[in-house]
């Protein structure tokens, strides 16, 4: 089955940002702010996000009315987001951190088996639609300001 992408679920703001030059990802990617205020998907271990893209962009390109910005859901301490998993969640993942991962298609997902570089708290898990509910841990948020 195909990898579900992160969407917002609840208390998420949206704003709207520039794409870095060359960006390319897909709708669902965690992306961060560069030094340049643009935004620019993360890397594998995020330390640092600001959101949720909520379109694609292709080569610093998005898919948005204006195409040189993309909306992105802010990721904040009350926002939650819903998000599949390198496996279908179970009632023990309930209040455990864990990483992120993209899969072959660009779509990131929890990582059940990354418990050092954490990145999401499992809030709950959704198991008719097998996915996770989760909020960014408050250390990788690079909302400050924004």
């Amino acid at each position: 089955m195909a990898a579900f992408r992160a969407v917002p679920n609840s208390r998420v703001r949206v704003r709207e940002f520039p794409v870095a030059s060359g960006e390319t990802f897909t709708s669902g990617a965690i992306v961060l702010m560069d030094s340049g205020e643009d935004i620019a998907e993360v890397g594998a271990d995020p330390t640092a996000l600001l959101g949720i893209a909520l379109g694609a962009a292709t080569s610093g390109v998005s898919t948005h009315v204006d195409p040189t910005k993309v909306l992105v859901a802010i990721a904040e301490e009350g926002s939650e987001f819903l998000m599949s998993g390198d496996n279908d969640p179970v009632e023990a993942d309930i209040n455990i951190s864990y990483g992120v991962v993209a899969d072959g298609d660009g779509i990131w997902t929890v990582d059940g088996t990354e418990t050092t570089a954490e990145v999401v708290h499992v809030q709950d898990i959704d198991l008719l639609r097998n996915l996770y509910i989760v909020k960014f841990l408050a250390a990788v948020l690079q909302t400050q300001g924004v």
